[in-house]
């Protein structure tokens, strides 16, 4: 048996406990807090989930995964320009092309939010992936 390297060991812990803190500060703050104060309460307990109980940061959660952990989901498929981002999609992949593209938000035509389901409203058929033939519903998490 290999001998455990105290400092790796403790730099790993450090790396965890960052990551705790810079979830819990983007789930605390900003817009999505201001609109759910129950993701604010909720937040502490499953950013300790996020980082501790998954595998990787590549771990991938699906939509209904999501929902039932507490984090709020939306439909991609609502939002207003989802005809325009999956049309892109399709062009940079026939093309074989990185499709990373940064705007500002000034280029961008203002955009009502699209609405985030409640827990209950989004645990659907699970079938949403298979029937759209798409991955836009995938977040990672993880420590």
């Amino acid at each position: 048996m290999a001998k455990l390297d105290p400092h790796l060991i403790h730099q790993s812990a450090s790396l965890l406990k960052v990551s705790e803190q810079y979830a819990l500060a983007v789930l605390s703050s900003g817009h999505r807090a201001d609109k759910s104060p129950a993701l604010r309460a909720a937040a502490p307990a499953l950013v300790k989930r996020l980082v501790n109980q998954y595998p990787t940061h590549g771990y991938v959660i699906s939509r209904d995964e999501a929902s039932r952990i507490g984090l709020p989901v939306a439909s991609a498929e609502e939002h207003p320009r989802w005809e325009q981002m999956r049309a892109t999609y399709k062009k940079f992949i026939a093309r074989n092309s990185v499709m990373i593209q940064a705007f500002p938000d000034s280029a961008l035509d203002p955009v009502a939010e699209p609405q985030v389901k409640s827990n209950n409203a989004a645990n659907g058929s699970g079938n949403d992936e298979q029937e759209r033939g798409n991955g836009a519903d995938h977040a990672e998490a993880g420590g």
